[in-house]
């Protein structure tokens, strides 16, 4: 098992901190977490232990994800690298994967840490093997250049004695053993060779002894300290002048380092993770592949590889030469990485180290897959590409800026921001250059601030910039430190505008507060006005201005406020009269003045307003209110040029609108106090109920206190001068208003006018109004007299409903009045007792009541007439002269002087009722039948009482002449008889077995359908002699499978209702249920017989009792014989029972072992019926026994 993944985990956050915990556990990742938030515990952590993998948060308070990546790398640690964050954007992410991170994960896709860790210790364990390999490869060429230096030892053998002639000193060195060793013993090799070559030396010796020798041999042996070595024997004979070899001459080389390395070689060849290759110079022939070289262009073995040549798995021929120009001229490449293709012509990036050998005409190398690193860094190279399109294109200006505050990088947008090309800012120019003098001592000290503790400096601030042709730009700036550098990156957005807008909306803030303070606190129009006047010249920085209202009677202007006008001017605008056109100010009297310059606006520059009142700036605005009705004007002046913008014009137009209301506010609370007086004893003299309103020129010039009420208005001040048509539902204004229309038109008589009102929360309500043409303050206006009707159209919407819930219910309905009449009668009166409505108006109640039946009538009215309501059952007389059953409900009715008034009867039809009663009763019979037929079921001992039983039962009970009951015989595909009853013998002889092919029967026994045949005797020609004339057949189910059926016959027709049918088809299931169940019964019980023959039949003693309580539940034959008890009486005891009492207590500790499962051999004492003891040794074995928990005690 492999060791635990060793993780540290660079976080602050607690909750992150388990649900990274969490995440790994779920994902079954094997692992040891190190949680730390400090660069001190980071650093310990590191050094304590070696760890397979960090993660890391990107922004930590006192500590960053990249510094601990930078510091990682100092501490010469590879360990992958992953930072997990929140905050990471792509720029960032793209800045640590360069840096030398592994990877990254956002928090909020945390399903892709556990394959960022698996990704990350794969790519770990290929550079670990790739490292490994080249150290590995470096030594055996070390080793082979040694093999010259190995040590060698000479040999002189004669034969056929083997005993050596000659033995070189170096023998001494290579063995272990002297050279006298050599010489006294024959054929010395024989004896210091490694056991596992003893029988390949030998037969080598004794073909030297028969002439041949082989020029070299390869073994080992064991030198006199017991160190295996490998040596090589080459062997040069010397032969007499008959050609007999008579002696060879031997060379010894220890070959023990070159073996070692080669094998070595041979597993890492074979076993390595990277691809290993030797390949032909000149054609590219495949020498030589390990499984991982062939794996990796999709082969599945090293000889399927090996069927390729190099080129075929380069793009094109030029490439494959390409590489090797490189290789003969580098001799050896290293982490060379190119485009290649699989069998599959799939693409695969692959990393190479190679060396030629150019005499040798081959190249060795290995090869590593690095087609998902490849494609993450084109990814990331699109993904640079694309950030920098972003950058360039983004919708504010944006600019890097270095330590020493020059611009080292900035967009389009800035150029735009500043007024100066990319070429005159990037490197050249500061940031400060740009900066408004006031802010730029604030900004600077951001700048130092935020590199000595980036948090102490704000990220987000104004200031203000100078624009190239000198003007001033207000911006908001975004800045903030790339991670791990003294390098800022800024957001900088134009807010001018913004910054204009705010101020203008301060500025209309402050002027309509003045104008809503002045309307709640001033004390009449004229104070309003002053109020008013003084606010907007202070507010706009004016020297003087007036405020005049226009009195359209007097065709004046009345001046109601002045602030700044000396007395000459005052005196002048006094009272003006809009019929002295020689004034300017009637000359432009409902117009508006806009004149920044009074000497260059158009029409002002040919008066006196400059010379005479020193105004260089002038306006002038109307003062409408909302029907365009012309109120007043305002005029503000300044003796000096203001800067008045065009957009301007909208704030006067607001502010008048506003102020226009104020002012006829004002005016309306004068007119109220006037009318107040004057309606106060009309309104006092209405009824509560009733309200009024008195309208002039579409406004409410007065209300009455009712009218609150009805309305649900909380002031005056919201009604008065208010339009009277946003009190009429959106339905009826455009009624109200041609009715109102017409009585100031016409002088229309008054009338009642019936429409729909609307409160203040919306609600709308049904009214009555009254108008009449009167006047006010001497002019025509409208009276209305308001009455709500809401409840007196509740009551008549409840009337229609209950008229419709009468005329349209199934029950019969009728009233009577006092002496019996009949004054009512709803339309289902015809069809439950033939009578029209009209054909009863006017009739008797006794016309209703059955023969002899009016006297019990006429004490049910009396009872009710006492009681109020009376309900019974009886019947009535139908137009045709039939009886009707029915259930009739009487109640009395009386008005509001408590006098009785009507009689109302309420008439429900149950004809169908009581034939349900009927045939239900009609049934009862059949329904016991099927009851007794499921009791015989569940109750019947065996197969021959369920079908006697059931058989004499249907016959008895139903009136059926004869049946019989078929059993399915799927083998031989027929139905057998295997019971019937009053049957003709001839009947029973011929339908014995029927085939359930057969068209007649397939119904029936195939596909479990009930047949029914009223005429039999005409469909079976051939059985007229059987006297059947009506048969029924019903099969019986099994688990949705027929098993048998039914057959019940009938010497007379007689016809089968559905009813009797379903009542055939349920005896029909249950039958089957009850066979089934029979059946199993039979198959267990005969199965229990045979297993029990069984048991009784063996050798061994065997006794079964229950774990729990001890009780005997079975004992084979021979240990009743034995004990001489019956078993019956056996099967009433417990196992404890069969213990002599004075052993009791020890057979006792002996059971409970064993009933633990403690126990299974050991010795019991059973005592017989007549007191003879019999000691055996008894094995046991727990196990299930008819649902319980038992033991076995078993002996032989």
């Amino acid at each position: 098992m492999k060791a635990p993944l060793k993780i540290i985990h660079l976080e602050d956050n607690k909750i992150d901190v388990e649900l990274v915990k969490e995440i790994l556990t779920l994902e079954d990742l094997n692992c040891n977490i190190k949680s730390v938030d400090t660069q001190d515990d980071y650093i310990k952590a590191l050094k304590e232990d070696q760890i397979d993998i960090i993660l890391a948060d990107y922004s930590l308070p006192s500590f960053d994800g990249l510094s601990a990546l930078k510091l990682t790398r100092e501490m010469g640690l590879q360990t992958p690298f992953i930072l997990v964050s929140a905050v990471l954007g792509e720029e960032l992410a793209i800045e640590a994967l360069q840096s030398g991170a592994t990877d990254y994960v956002l928090k909020s896709r945390m399903e892709r840490l556990v394959p960022a860790i698996q990704r990350a210790l794969r790519e770990k364990e290929d550079r670990d093997q790739r490292k490994k390999l080249e150290i590995t490869i470096t030594e055996l060429e070390d080793m082979h250049k040694m093999l010259a230096e190995r040590v060698r030892g000479f040999l002189k053998m004669d034969l056929p004695s083997g005993k050596f002639s000659l033995v070189d000193i170096f023998l001494e060195d290579l063995s272990g053993y002297t050279t006298q060793n050599w010489y006294d013993n024959p054929n010395f090799l024989q004896q210091i060779i490694h056991p596992e070559f003893k029988d390949y030396y030998l037969e080598s010796f004794k073909q030297m002894q028969n002439g041949f020798v082989p020029k070299m041999l390869e073994y080992k042996i064991l030198r006199k300290d017991g160190e295996e070595r490998w040596w090589l024997q080459f062997n040069i004979g010397a032969y007499d002048i008959e050609q007999k070899l008579v002696s060879v001459s031997i060379v010894i080389i220890d070959n023990t380092d070159a073996k070692e390395s080669f094998v070595k070689y041979q597993n890492l060849f074979t076993n390595a993770l990277v691809g290993m290759f030797r390949s032909s110079i000149e054609s590219g022939a495949i020498i030589e592949a390990n499984e991982t070289m062939a794996q990796l262009f999709g082969c599945a073995t090293v000889e399927e590889f090996k069927q390729f040549s190099a080129g075929q798995f380069y793009p094109n021929e030029k490439a494959r030469l390409e590489f090797l120009d490189l290789l003969q001229k580098e001799g050896f490449v290293k982490g060379y990485q190119m485009k290649l293709y699989r069998k599959d012509k799939t693409p695969i990036w692959i990393i190479s180290s190679s060396k030629i050998y150019p005499k040798e005409g081959f190249i060795e190398g290995v090869m590593s897959d690095i087609t998902e690193q490849k494609m993450a860094q084109m990814e990331l190279a699109k993904r640079e590409k694309e950030l920098e399109n972003i950058f360039e294109h983004k919708g504010t200006a944006t600019i890097t800026i270095e330590e020493d505050m020059i611009v080292s990088k900035c967009n389009h947008q800035l150029e735009v921001l500043s007024g100066y090309t990319k070429e005159e800012i990037v490197g050249k120019k500061k940031w400060t250059e740009f900066v408004h003098p006031d802010d730029l001592p604030r900004l600077i000290s951001y700048h130092q601030a935020r590199r000595i503790k980036e948090d102490e400096a704000p990220t987000t601030y104004e200031a203000r910039l100078i624009h190239k042709d000198g003007h001033l730009v207000q911006t908001f700036i975004t800045v903030g430190l790339s991670p791990g550098t003294k390098q800022s990156i800024a957001s900088l957005l134009d807010i001018s505008q913004r910054k204009k807008a705010e101020q203008a909306l301060e500025r209309d803030r402050k002027v309509l507060q003045i104008i809503a303070e002045a309307a709640v606190h001033s004390i009449n129009i004229q104070d309003l006005c002053q109020r008013v006047l003084i606010g907007i010249v202070e507010t706009l920085g004016f020297d003087s201005g007036s405020i005049r209202i226009y009195y359209e009677n007097e065709k004046i202007l009345l001046p109601m406020a002045d602030y700044g006008l000396d007395e000459d001017t005052n005196e002048i605008l006094q009272h003006i009269s809009i019929e002295e056109t020689e004034l300017p100010l009637t000359q432009f009297l409902g117009k508006s003045i806009f004149a920044p310059d009074t000497l260059e606006h158009e029409f002002l520059k040919n008066t006196d307003i400059f010379t005479k009142y020193k105004y260089r700036s002038f306006i002038s605005w109307p003062i409408y209110n909302a029907n365009k009705k012309f109120l007043g004007s305002i005029q503000l002046g300044s003796q000096l040029k203001k800067d008045i913008q065009e957009e301007d014009r909208l704030f006067f137009e607001n502010i008048t609108g506003i102020f226009s209301t104020a002012v006829e506010r004002k005016m309306a609370d004068e007119a109220l106090r006037e009318s107040e007086s004057q309606y106060r004893k009309l309104v006092e003299s209405m009824p509560r109920k009733m309200g009024v309103l008195l309208l002039q020129n579409n406004e409410i010039k007065y209300a009455s206190p009712t009218i609150f009420n009805i309305l649900q208005i909380k002031s005056i001040k919201e009604i008065i001068g208010a339009d009277p048509l946003q009190y009429f539902s959106d339905a009826s204004q455009e009624q109200i208003d041609n009715y109102l229309n017409s009585i100031y038109e016409f002088d229309k008589e008054p009338s009642l006018y019936e429409t729909v009102l609307k409160r203040t929360n919306g609600e709308e309500f049904p009214a009555e109004i009254y108008a009449t043409l009167t006047t006010f303050r001497g002019e025509p206006a409208i009276q209305i007299l308001i009455w709500e009707i809401t409840e007196r159209k509740e009551i008549e919407r409840h009337r229609r409903q209950l008229v419709n819930i009468i005329e349209n219910s199934k029950e019969v309905v009728i009233s009577a009045d006092v002496k019996g009449n009949i004054i009512y009668a709803n339309a289902p009166i015809e069809d439950v007792l033939g009578y029209t409505p009209e054909e009863l108006i006017g009739k008797p109640l006794s016309i209703l009541a059955p023969p002899g039946g009016e006297q019990l009538q006429e004490e049910m009215i009396k009872k009710t007439l006492a009681e109020g309501k009376t309900t019974f059952e009886s019947v009535r007389k139908h137009k045709d002269g039939s009886l009707i059953p029915v259930i009739m409900t009487l109640t009395s009715f009386t008005d509001e002087e408590a006098q009785l008034s009507t009689i109302n009867a309420i008439i429900v039809d149950i004809s169908d009722l009581k034939e349900l009663e009927a045939s239900l009763k009609g049934r009862s019979y059949e329904l016991e039948v099927l009851n007794k037929i499921i009791s015989a079921g569940y109750n019947a001992k065996n197969m021959d009482e369920l079908l006697d039983f059931t058989l004499s039962t249907l016959l008895n009970s139903l009136d059926f002449n004869g049946g019989a009951i078929y059993f399915i015989n799927e083998e031989k595909s027929i139905a057998e008889i295997r019971r019937s009853l009053g049957l003709s013998s001839q009947f029973v002889t011929e339908a014995k077995e029927l085939s359930i092919k057969n068209k007649s029967f397939k119904k029936l026994f195939v596909d479990g359908k009930t047949i029914f045949v009223e005429d039999y005797m005409k469909m079976s020609v051939g059985h007229k002699g059987l006297g059947i004339s009506t048969l029924i057949g019903v099969p019986f189910f099994s688990k949705q499978k027929v098993i048998g059926g039914l057959i019940l016959s009938l010497k007379e027709k007689r016809t089968i209702s559905k009813d009797d049918l379903s009542i055939f088809e349920a005896i029909g299931r249950e039958m089957g249920t009850a066979i089934a169940k029979l059946r199993a019964e039979e198959e267990v019980i005969s199965s229990e017989a045979n297993l029990q023959t069984i048991f009784d039949a063996m050798e061994d003693f065997f006794i079964v009792f229950d774990s729990e309580s001890g009780a005997i539940l079975n004992i084979n034959k021979r240990v009743r014989k034995k004990l001489g008890y019956t078993k019956r009486e056996l099967l009433k005891k417990k196992f404890i029972d069969l213990f002599p009492k004075e052993e009791s207590k020890t057979m006792e500790q002996i059971l409970q072992k064993v009933v633990k499962g403690k126990l299974k051999e050991g010795p019991l004492i059973l005592e017989s019926k007549t007191g003879d003891k019999m000691v055996d040794n008894f094995i046991f074995y727990r196990a299930k026994y008819t649902n319980r928990n038992v033991v076995i005690a078993r002996c032989n």
